[in-house]
């Protein structure tokens, strides 16, 4: 098998357990649906903020 076939069979399994095994961390955790979306958010808040560092930056050195 080539190396990009064996790529897609490693992103396709892990796509398909990824719900899975949130569901079991987030069971464990004792957190409800409430508290895993204001996880979600603050990670979405801390990604877009970054992203909007790295743009303004990438912008700012352009002549």
């Amino acid at each position: 098998m080539e190396q990009s076939g064996l790529a897609r069979e490693v992103a396709a399994a892990a796509a398909k357990v990824t719900p899975i095994a949130g569901f079991i961390l987030g069971k464990a955790s004792g957190w409800g649906p409430q508290e895993w979306s204001y996880v979600c958010m603050a990670g979405y808040a801390v990604l877009q903020a970054a992203h909007l560092m790295w743009k303004w930056r990438k912008e700012a050195k352009k002549p």
